[in-house]
């Protein structure tokens, strides 16, 4: 609204088709749109790792897009890490026009994709995971980031260091990449080093015995899914 434009004019304008909601197992949201008579457009927004790993382009400031090289990536990733270190929640936005005969995104071969998807962590650059992708989820135009400051609550600081005082040892898990979490955690006074964070992909993959000997040690679980929380 405070940029003159309003929700209910544009969902007129371009309406809502189809969509592929949030989930934070996968960490990314697809909605599909009318364009114009030719083209309808899919916008895609989430984790800065998962909008990588579809776009294969990027937005100029001349309203075009390039190709999405090997250094822009590097820089891309740069830029995101050096936001997440300020505390920021981290979006990236995307898109990609396709046919106006497109009127589905969230059919059973999308869903079967996006649930391997969240089972598994695999690299942007992972070749064999581009090979295998539905087109969907390829050559995206990369728009931007988005970062977000959630603050910490007044009275948080102050309740975490009356526990810590009656010698209750407290730790977090979150959906928050690690740059992110640990600024946030060291708000609220924890003071942690990298042997005390572990992530979700490193949950997943690490046995119990491994984890039982270091679980004494950490105080911050990050880019946690909900599934990695019972463990």
């Amino acid at each position: 609204h405070q940029l003159g434009i309003e929700r209910n004019e544009l969902e007129k304008q371009t309406p809502r088709l189809d969509e592929i909601p949030f989930d934070s197992r996968y960490k990314f949201m697809m909605t599909l749109n009318k364009f114009d008579d030719d083209h309808n457009i899919i916008y895609l927004k989430g984790a800065p790792e998962k909008v990588l790993l579809f776009s294969n382009y990027i937005y100029t400031e001349d309203k075009h897009h390039k190709e999405l090289t090997p250094a822009k990536r590097e820089k891309f990733v740069k830029t995101y890490e050096e936001m997440s270190k300020q505390g920021l929640r981290v979006l990236a936005l995307g898109y990609k026009k396709v046919s106006s005969k497109a009127k589905i995104i969230s059919d059973d071969r999308m869903r079967d994709y996006i649930e391997e998807l969240g089972s598994s962590e695999k690299s942007e650059e992972d070749d064999l995971t581009k090979q295998t992708m539905p087109d969907i989820y390829t050559n995206f135009v990369l728009v931007g980031l988005v970062g977000i400051k959630d603050p910490v609550r007044e009275n948080v600081k102050e309740t975490m260091d009356i526990t810590r005082k009656a010698g209750i040892s407290s730790v977090i898990i979150t959906g928050d990449n690690k740059y992110t979490a640990k600024v946030i955690a060291e708000e609220v006074g924890f003071k942690l080093d990298d042997k005390n964070i572990l992530e979700g992909e490193d949950l997943e993959t690490i046995s119990e015995t491994d984890l039982k000997e270091k679980v004494k040690d950490i105080k911050l679980y990050a880019r946690v899914t909900p599934e990695q929380k019972l463990k």
